[in-house]
């Protein structure tokens, strides 16, 4: 899906086009916003997933639209519609029924927890007790 929209900006675009007409190259506009080459490459061609993530990509197509005089928005409108990483609901749907269909496990490690600490607690005091009538006893 991602190559039929990168080919589709391409031709609805024509961002090289656009370039030499205004009579500007790849060289110059690297110059000036010092984007890297292959970003500006990957950018006429449609190709945004290969332009580093986030901003960058956003701050990217941005500059090389004003350099080149194109149409900002959209240029910027294709390029987030390239980047889109969420999916779809319809690609969602089985998912969040099958979550609501898993039980949650009882929590009874919290209730377990008092009683632990009640026979350690006891347990200890026994044998503190013992012990000292022990020593009691042997004196």
């Amino acid at each position: 899906m991602e190559a039929a929209i990168s080919a589709q900006a391409i031709t609805e675009l024509d961002l090289v086009e656009a370039r030499t007409s205004s009579g500007i190259s790849l060289a110059q506009i690297s110059e000036t916003t010092r984007i890297s080459m292959r970003f500006l490459e990957a950018i006429e061609a449609g190709e945004f997933d290969k332009l580093p993530g986030g901003v960058f990509a956003i701050n990217y197509v941005r500059q090389y639209a004003r350099c080149i005089g194109y149409d900002e928005q959209a240029l910027l409108e294709r390029c987030k519609r390239a980047l889109r990483t969420e999916p779809d609901l319809e690609d969602l749907a089985p998912l969040i029924e099958a979550a609501a269909q898993v039980k949650k496990p009882a929590k009874r490690g919290l209730f377990r927890l008092p009683i632990v600490r009640i026979r350690i607690v006891w347990t200890s005091y026994r044998t503190r007790r013992q012990r000292s009538v022990e020593a009691r006893a042997a004196s």
